[in-house]
């Protein structure tokens, strides 16, 4: 179940948005099908919209993802849903360039009006081109408080390399 393929990762599955999960749950057997599906599906929508219209902070610490997973994070924070998202976290997994450049073209204003911080802190993959493309994304949003803060540390070798000549 999800608590074992949570172990086994090391950390929990990344979000999904209303749509991505109704194609996960498309194919899978409920027992009255013809109301159960559309009904979970509903509920989903209707508690994506809520909690990620509420969270101020997403804290995705050590969980092994990848850039195929931050893909996913990625068309969460596309979606408009996160209008009080102040900071993400997503320290320490295994992001390289391809995770870091699908969050980077999902970083807006229109989606994420309250962002002040991103933090993908030792994701060693994390190379130069990412962290540029996350920076100028970032340097993009900067309104009368300025840019959101991208922290860095402990990103591989490459990043700083983009920060300083950015």
């Amino acid at each position: 179940g999800l608590l074992n393929e949570c172990k086994a990762r090391n950390g929990r599955p990344p979000p999904l948005t209303p749509s991505a999960f109704a194609s996960l749950v498309a194919d899978k057997q409920f027992t009255n099908g013809s109301t159960d599906h559309p009904l979970t599906i509903a509920l989903y929508e209707a508690s994506f919209a809520k909690h990620f219209g509420l969270a101020r902070e997403l804290a995705y610490h050590e969980n092994r993802w990848t850039d195929d997973d931050a893909k996913l994070v990625a068309a969460v924070l596309a979606s408009g849903a996160c209008t009080s998202l102040v900071s993400i976290f997503m320290r320490n997994n295994r992001i390289g360039d391809a995770g870091a450049k699908a969050l980077a073209l999902a970083l807006s204003r229109e989606a994420l009006p309250s962002l002040q911080r991103v933090n993908p802190q030792g994701n060693r993959e994390l190379g130069e081109e990412g962290v540029a493309a996350l920076h100028a994304a970032m340097e993009g949003m900067s309104g009368a408080d300025g840019a959101p803060t991208l922290m860095v540390e402990g990103a591989g070798t490459g990043a700083w390399k983009a920060l300083v000549r950015g």
